[in-house]
C-alpha cells in the first residue's frame, strides 16, 4: 500500500510490529513571512540533540513551550528566553522503561508534564525539577485490557489522566491516585458506535470527555458518570460534509470542533447538531486537516497535507495564515497562545515556528488601497455614521485603542495635517496590540 501521509505510514509501521523510524530527508525551506518565527528548527537543543518529526506541544504557566521529537525519540523545552533543554529522552527513566514515538503532551495544574509515547506503549510524568516516572504501560489496567499505541493525553481539573490507545482501540482514565480504569473499549457507545483507532482527546469545563474514532469515523462523549452517547457519525453534518478519519478536536464556547483528515473539512457540533464550519476552498485550501486550536472565538486548523493553517474568526471569515513555501511543510501540531499567536509544529520540516494571527495591514488605511490619504478619514466617518463596511478594522483603528469611532477620524485628519506619530505599524504588518479588532481583507504586503 503507498502511503501519501507520512504520519500514517509510521502509525501502520507501528501497528504492523515494526519499530523502525524513518528519516523522510525533507530539507528545512526558509521562512520568509514577517509575521513568522521559528523558535526551534532540526538541530533541537544542540549538541546532537535533534528534533525529528515532531507532533504535539504544549504551553506551560510561564510561557515554556514543549514540543515532542516523534522521530527523534526526545521532548524538548523551549524557555521563554529561548533557552532549549532535553526533558525526556528515548532512555525514558533509565531503568527500562524506554520512550518511543511521544506522540500526546499535556501539563497538569502542578505543571507536570504528561507524555504519551505510542511505540513504547507508556506515558510519562516529568515534574518541573526534573523527576520522571512511568504513570501508565502497556499493561494497562492490569486486569487484560492493555494500552497499544497511545497517541493522545488530557488531563481535567482534578487531575485525572485520560490517555487514547489507537492500536488496542480504548480510553483510560487514570485518577490522581494511580488508580487505572478502562472507561471506553471498543464497542463505543454499543451497536454501530463502536471505537476503532482513537487519534484525539479533549475535554470541556465540566469535566466531559470528547474522543475522535479515526477508524470508525466518530465522536464520543463520556459524560462524568461514564455514559457513553455517538455525537457525531461518518455522516458528519450530510450534504455539507461527512467525516473521515477524524484525527483532531477542539472545545470551545459550548460546542466541540473535529477535524476530518480524509474529508478535508471541520465539522462543529452544539448539541442541537452537526454544522460544516470549516472546508476547502480554492481560496482557503485544507487538505488533510490533524491539527485544531481554539481562542476567544477564532478557531485555528492546520492542513497537514496542504502545508497551510486557516483561520475561522468570531466573524465567520476565513483566511489562510500559513501557506505553501513559508517553511512550514506539514504541520501536525498547533496550539493557540494567550498572547495572540499560535504555535505550530510541522513534521516534514522538523520546526517549530510563532504564527501572528493578525492580517497584515496599513495602519490608517481605511480604505483598503494600499495607501493613507484623504479617503481614509471619510470612509471612518461613513462607517461611524452610516455602518459601511470596513475592509480592515485593525488598519481603520488610528489611535489603536480597540474602538472604532469619531476619534480616529480626528486623528486621521490630524495625522495628515499635522501630522502626528501612528501607533504601530506604520507599515505592512500584523498586529502587535491584543483587541478584538480582526482584519480579514488588506492590500498584500509589499
Amino acid at each position: 500500500m503507498w502511503y501519501d501521509d507520512p504520519i500514517m505510514l509510521l502509525h501502520e509501521m507501528k501497528l504492523k510490529g515494526l519499530t523502525a523510524l524513518l528519516w523522510l530527508g525533507l530539507a528545512a525551506l526558509p521562512l520568509c513571512a514577517q509575521d513568522v518565527t521559528e523558535i526551534m528548527d532540526f538541530e533541537g537543543s544542540g549538541g546532537g540533540l535533534i528534533l525529528e518529526s515532531p507532533m504535539a506541544l504544549a504551553v506551560g504557566s510561564n510561557g515554556e513551550v514543549f514540543v515532542a521529537g516523534y522521530a527523534s525519540n526526545n521532548v524538548h523545552r523551549i524557555a521563554a528566553t529561548g533557552a532549549t533543554t532535553v526533558v525526556l529522552g528515548a532512555v525514558g527513566d533509565g531503568v527500562g522503561n524506554t520512550m518511543v514515538g511521544p506522540r500526546g503532551l499535556a501539563l497538569t495544574a502542578s505543571g507536570d508534564l504528561l507524555v504519551v509515547a505510542e511505540f513504547s506503549d507508556n506515558g510519562f510524568a516529568v515534574t518541573p525539577t526534573g523527576v520522571l516516572h512511568v504513570w501508565i504501560d502497556g499493561t494497562g489496567d492490569g486486569a487484560g485490557n492493555v494500552l497499544d499505541a497511545p497517541t493522545a493525553v488530557v488531563v481535567d481539573a482534578v487531575g485525572n489522566r485520560f490517555v487514547a490507545g489507537s492500536g488496542s482501540d480504548n480510553v483510560f482514565r487514570v485518577s490522581a491516585s494511580g488508580q487505572v480504569s478502562e472507561i471506553v473499549d471498543a464497542t463505543g457507545a454499543g451497536g454501530s458506535a463502536v471505537l476503532d483507532r482513537p487519534l484525539a482527546l479533549a475535554l470541556d469545563a465540566a469535566g466531559v470527555l470528547y474522543v475522535a474514532g479515526g477508524g470508525s469515523h466518530n465522536v464520543l462523549r463520556v459524560d462524568t458518570a461514564g455514559t457513553i452517547t455517538e455525537i457525531v457519525d461518518a455522516t458528519g453534518a450530510g450534504a455539507t460534509g461527512p467525516l473521515l478519519e477524524p484525527s483532531a478536536l477542539a472545545v470551545a464556547s459550548g460546542a466541540v470542533f473535529v477535524a476530518g483528515a480524509l474529508s478535508d473539512n471541520v465539522l462543529r457540533w452544539d448539541g442541537a447538531g452537526v454544522q460544516s464550519w470549516i472546508a476547502s476552498s480554492p481560496t482557503n485550501v485544507l487538505t488533510m486537516p490533524r491539527a485544531l486550536a481554539a481562542r476567544d472565538g477564532d478557531l485555528f486548523v492546520a492542513g497537514s497535507q496542504s502545508h497551510t493553517m486557516l483561520r475561522r474568526a468570531v466573524d465567520g471569515s476565513v483566511a489562510t495564515l500559513l501557506a505553501p513555501g513559508m517553511g512550514v511543510e506539514t504541520p501536525t501540531a498547533i496550539l493557540a497562545e494567550p498572547t495572540g499567536t499560535v504555535l505550530v509544529a510541522a513534521f516534514a520540516t522538523a520546526n517549530v515556528v510563532r504564527v501572528g494571527t493578525g492580517r497584515p495591514f496599513l495602519r490608517g488605511d481605511a480604505t483598503g488601497d494600499g495607501a493613507v490619504d484623504i479617503a481614509d478619514p471619510v470612509r471612518l466617518l461613513l462607517f461611524s455614521f452610516l455602518g459601511t463596511e470596513l475592509p480592515c478594522r485593525d488598519a481603520a483603528d488610528w489611535d489603536d485603542d480597540g474602538i472604532i469611532g469619531i476619534a480616529d477620524a480626528t486623528a486621521a485628519l490630524q495625522w495628515l495635517f499635522g501630522p502626528t506619530a501612528l501607533p504601530a505599524p506604520l507599515l505592512c504588518a500584523s498586529d502587535s496590540t491584543d483587541d478584538s479588532l480582526n482584519c480579514t481583507s488588506a492590500p498584500p504586503c509589499p
